[in-house]
């Protein structure tokens, strides 16, 4: 079936880089390429409402070279005919910093600051005008390692398409379908599975296009319900899908999980009440044992968007809950969303507002469901966090600079294992919704421009 498509729609804004000494659009001159800002501070504590302490010892300590040591060049041997020769040329990796290079530390290790290619860490690779419309949601690295875009035109219709590792549309237009698309997975084989709600806010809608958008199928798990469906993703292991919702649009106090065949066939369903009203999951992921991680919020109060309540819920791969948590803060706390580590440990990323304060807020849960740390708002003043990935065992967060709540530019950081800030970029005039990471640990990040254009970009680790 002929799907209607979406006129093109083109708009060029280049990265900034972010330095603390070098405002936005500063010196660098048109067509200066963008790079990622290592960042040596960044400590994580338990407690998400207070800022961390100092250290007791009032001081650090650092190396010191000796003053009697001078540096020496490359080694030198003579042969028997008085020719000399040096040590190896010059390369990345050698620790110097050629005249080719943006860095070179030395090591081995990509995401630090400085990256094994010698590029630095959160370098735009490419950034891409999209040719599809604004309201760009969600972007998804898929098997053959290109990109699903996907976003939402109005209240009723939303779009997908395709953009090639390189940043060349694969598709000319996007594919305009009658769904409202909270979240977007790709099947492998062109086609795309979306969870969401059919127009006019009837029901939950779990439903897979063809590659042209015609509808192949569609379940409606609360169909006789005002319920939505939030997110959904492809579990790598069996191709099947997990999918969550909200079993009721008003006062659900549980969080809805599904399994699908990819034909369709719902294998098992559950409600993993939180203890809250207005349970609202917004994220869903699968680590590398199969267990499955659903993060969301939830209103503590009666009244909507009051205080707020972080919730958390484990489950084995047949959904059956291994643990669950939540945390309550006294303030509003929105847009959690997370993402399972391949070791089994669960990142969730989302925002905190308290009496006109405003910050992100990061948390990563042990497997077994324990707190490994929190970077708390008060570290975060004035971001906005609006969703989190796993990078190896380092976590990416995206989501924006804000003025007094507003967002106005875009921002990448991350963080190592142990909660500290590696690395920070800024993308001006771009506000970031979503990321995801390619095989080699590249990042995909999509956004939408102030002038309400689609911006999409490949970032280095």
């Amino acid at each position: 079936m002929s799907m209607p498509r979406v006129p093109s729609i083109v708009v060029v804004f280049l990265a900034a880089c972010y330095s603390p000494s070098q405002p936005i659009g500063g010196e660098g001159g048109e067509g200066a390429a963008s790079e990622g800002t290592a960042a040596s501070e960044g400590t994580a504590t338990i407690d998400p409402t207070e800022a961390p302490t100092s250290d007791d010892s009032g001081g650090s300590t650092a190396a010191t070279a000796d003053a009697t040591t001078e540096p020496t060049g490359p080694a030198t041997s003579t042969d028997d005919g008085g020719e000399s020769s040096t040590g190896p040329e010059p390369g990345c990796g050698d620790g110097v910093v050629d005249a080719d290079e943006a860095c070179d530390d030395g090591d081995d290790i990509d995401g630090n600051g400085c990256n094994v290619d010698c590029v630095e860490s959160g370098t735009v690779r490419w950034e891409l005008p999209s040719a599809f419309a604004s309201g760009a949601r969600h972007v998804v690295v898929t098997d053959l390692g290109d990109l699903l875009v996907s976003g939402q035109i109005s209240g009723n219709e939303s779009w997908f398409g395709r953009i090639s590792a390189d940043g060349e549309p694969a598709d000319d237009e996007a594919v305009v379908v009658d769904r409202v698309f909270n979240g977007v997975a790709d099947l492998g084989d062109g086609t795309v599975a979306t969870s969401g709600r059919l127009p006019g806010f009837v029901s939950h809608a779990i439903t897979r296009f063809s590659a042209e958008g015609e509808v192949l199928w569609t379940q409606n798990p609360h169909a006789a319900q005002a319920a939505t469906g939030t997110a959904i993703v492809r579990d790598p292991a069996t191709g099947q899908l997990l999918a969550t919702g909200t079993p009721s649009n008003f006062d659900g106090d549980a969080f809805w999980t599904g399994r699908y065949t990819s034909d369709g066939t719902l294998l098992w369903q559950a409600l993993h009440p939180i203890g809250h009203s207005r349970a609202r999951p917004l994220s869903i992921s699968v680590d590398g044992a199969g267990e499955i991680a659903v993060v969301g919020h939830c209103d503590v109060a009666a009244t909507l968007n009051q205080l707020g309540s972080l919730g958390v819920v484990k489950l084995t791969s047949t959904g059956i809950e291994l643990w669950s948590a939540t945390f309550e803060t006294g303030a509003l706390n929105s847009a959690f969303r997370g993402d399972s580590a391949e070791d089994g440990s669960v990142l969730v990323a989302g925002n905190y507002q308290l009496d006109g304060q405003a910050g992100g807020w990061l948390r990563r849960y042990a497997p077994n469901g324990q707190v490994d740390w929190t970077i708390p708002h008060a570290q975060l003043h004035d971001i906005s966090f609006v969703a989190v990935a796993a990078a190896g065992d380092d976590a990416v967060v995206v989501g924006s600079m804000t003025d007094n709540g507003v967002p106005f530019q875009g921002i990448v950081r991350r963080y190592s294992a142990q909660g500290e800030l590696l690395w920070e970029q800024v993308v001006d005039a771009v506000i970031v919704n979503s990321l995801d990471v390619f095989d080699d640990g590249d990042i995909a990040v999509v956004g939408n421009t102030t002038e309400d254009g689609v911006w999409l970009g490949r970032l280095a680790p």
